[in-house]
């Protein structure tokens, strides 16, 4: 958006795009350079990359877990799934009410003195983690806007521009969190004689090989310290919408500079996602995922500065830093949660500028 040769945007006037102009009205004073060329209307398309998205995770109460169909006790020829185990109905039909096709992961499991095999199933957890505060890494969007000269004011091009952004971001917690898990018991009686197979021990379906009683009964309920591994995240996509005034300056002869500042919303759509895994010191592992959608507006204002360079052919190439107050807003359940902090965000973004 440098200088053209033949200019006719002549400093003291203003020039509307139907190729007519006015004089300014007294007051705005005389311009001490040549500041415009035969531009009236720019065009901007380009990528742009977030450097300071922040979230604060937190977990605090007691969260259900998704049941794993332990099955109905004292029945036989029904499946059953446990955290540490399962026993299923093999190709024999559970003859004499043993099967084959049963499985467990850890040796405490078994009980020599009874002869019993105890699986366990988790139904719920509590947990009590402080705040955690993440950034995003690296995001990557699409970035346009349009706008256009007003007037000459001494050597300063006043103008406005209007601009969308598409920016979709992910910020992540890895951490591992200690957590009380509560579970329910179930005991089957071993087909085998005294020594299982070493676990961690899957059998196959056939009816052959080492066998279990395929009916459960209920044991104790116990609550035990886990670890939760895995991630919860915030997934989440920007659709911003901005306008507000602009200042161009010329530089040199193939750099210029323009600021601008103005009102700014988005609209914030994503989710609250979690994939982990409860694990206890017996082999127990119960995986745990959901994700928690919404969406919402955001209200603020920005500030920015571009920095431009005149090509060949009659393009721009442009480098521009935007801070963005959009205040915050909090994903999850309660229980889950992440705020999302967008009160100090800096946005760099570049591409091609267009003036026409």
């Amino acid at each position: 958006m440098n200088p053209r040769p033949n200019s006719s945007f002549v400093p003291g006037k203003w020039r509307l795009g139907g190729g007519f102009t006015l004089l300014i009205v007294a007051g705005i004073g005389s311009a001490h350079g040549q500041v415009t060329g035969d531009w009236t209307r720019y065009l901007r398309v380009g990528a742009v990359s977030p450097l300071n998205l922040k979230a604060s995770f937190s977990m605090e109460g007691t969260l259900a877990m998704p049941s794993r169909s332990p099955g109905a006790t004292g029945v036989s020829g029904v499946d059953h799934f446990y955290d540490d185990g399962f026993v299923r109905v093999d190709q024999t039909g559970n003859a004499g009410g043993l099967t084959s096709f049963w499985g467990y992961n850890d040796a405490s499991q078994y009980n020599a003195g009874s002869q019993q095999m105890t699986f366990r199933s988790a139904s719920a957890f509590q947990a009590s983690s402080p705040s955690y505060s993440r950034r995003n890494e690296v995001d990557v969007g699409m970035e346009a806007s349009y706008g256009g000269a007003l007037a000459l004011w001494g050597s300063t091009l006043v103008g406005w521009d209007v601009g969308f952004n598409w920016l979709p971001f992910n910020i992540r917690d890895s951490r591992s969190l200690g957590v009380q898990l509560s579970r329910s018991s179930f005991v089957h009686s071993a087909g085998f004689g005294a020594s299982p197979p070493q676990a961690p021990y899957t059998g196959g379906s056939s009816g052959l090989g080492p066998l279990i009683g395929d009916v459960s009964s209920p044991g104790a309920t116990d609550t035990v310290a886990a670890t939760l591994t895995g991630y919860r995240e915030i997934d989440a996509t920007m659709y911003g919408f901005r306008v507000g005034p602009t200042a161009y300056w010329d530089l040199a002869r193939r750099w210029a500079l323009q600021a601008g500042l103005g009102a700014e919303t988005t609209w914030l759509r994503g989710a609250y996602a979690f994939k982990e895994t409860t694990v206890t010191s017996d082999g127990g592992r119960t995986p745990i995922s959901g994700r928690l959608s919404q969406s919402t507006w955001l209200y603020g204002g920005y500030a920015q500065a571009t920095v431009m360079w005149r090509t060949a052919e009659k393009a721009d190439l442009y480098l521009s830093a935007r801070y963005s107050y959009l205040g915050s807003s909090v994903f999850g359940d309660g229980v889950r949660s992440a705020r999302l902090d967008l009160k100090s965000g800096v946005y760099l973004s570049a591409g091609i500028n267009w003036p026409f």
